[in-house]
């Protein structure tokens, strides 16, 4: 967890119900924007409003080892994420850039060129689960997708457009075939759902409309590719199944009879009769 003095605390969480405290990292003065842990659990990243990000080795979580400081900035760090295998590291930040660091060695982390494309703040990063694409997003409504199988040589795939607030969060499913984006406005918010399997051309899936305000954060929940989990600015979480075929089944396990002909003469006129929830009697 961070603080607005820049300093962290590290919790034992073996015991949900009575988490324990560790360490305290103190760092550079200001807000603590983002902290994220590496894959491997060995490195915590923390970026903040002190335009620096901080590398801690917290191999051993009761005496945590401060790494690097990587500088470089021109404004604040909004958010940090580790690739999936720790080699890199992403800092979105209000300089508009998405800065890269080689950290295959943590204690001497090599800078590597910025990702420029985005014309406000850069809220958000994420890494696809093979560590092929990253994705950003931020205060200019868009989602960039970027190819970095060679990290020196990262170029832009795609613009995803559509949102019309600022994009806060984003998470790829754990096959990397969905990409979500969490936004919001003063009063509703939403999660934004792509195809991905092919990043250079995602399709829209869906627009899930959150009434409870803007959506600050989205996850897939581990181990069940199609669940979603999103935080809106009420305190709500919600919990959305993004799988239209388990929804579909769902739908049929709790609905009347089948449609008729009749029936779908008069509500679907024009097509073909093919009624859903074939194993329905009607």
């Amino acid at each position: 967890a961070g603080a607005d003095n820049g300093s962290a605390q590290m919790w034992d969480v073996a015991d949900a119900e009575h988490p324990a405290p560790l360490a305290h990292l103190d760092g550079p003065a200001g807000t603590v924007q983002s902290i994220t842990f590496s894959n491997s659990g060995r490195l915590l990243a923390i970026t903040g409003n002190s335009d620096t990000t901080t590398l801690w080795d917290v191999s051993n979580p009761h005496h945590p080892v401060s790494d690097a400081h990587l500088t470089g900035l021109a404004s604040y760090g909004l958010s940090v994420s580790f690739s999936p295998d720790g080699q890199l590291l992403a800092v979105g930040s209000a300089d508009k850039l998405v800065h890269l660091w080689d950290i295959a060695n943590p204690r001497r982390p090599v800078p590597l060129p910025a990702l420029a494309g985005a014309t406000s703040y850069v809220y958000t990063t994420a890494f696809s689960p093979d560590g092929r694409v990253l994705a950003e997003g931020g205060a200019d409504d868009h989602v960039r997708l970027w190819d970095i199988t060679s990290p020196r040589h990262a170029h832009r795939l795609v613009t995803l457009t559509g949102p019309t607030n600022y994009i806060y969060s984003l998470a790829f499913s754990p096959s990397g075939d969905t990409l979500a984006a969490a936004t919001g406005g003063a009063i509703t918010g939403s999660a934004w759902l792509w195809d991905v399997t092919k990043p250079a051309q995602p399709t829209l899936l869906a627009t899930l409309t959150e009434p409870a305000g803007s959506v600050f954060a989205d996850a897939f929940v581990p181990g069940r590719q199609a669940i979603l989990a999103t935080g809106t600015r009420s305190g709500l979480l919600r919990l959305w199944n993004t799988s239209t075929a388990q929804v579909a089944a769902w739908v049929c396990s709790v609905a009347g009879d089948r449609i008729t002909r009749a029936e779908w003469a008069e509500y679907v006129p024009g097509f073909p009769y093919r009624p859903p929830c074939r194993r329905l009697s009607g």
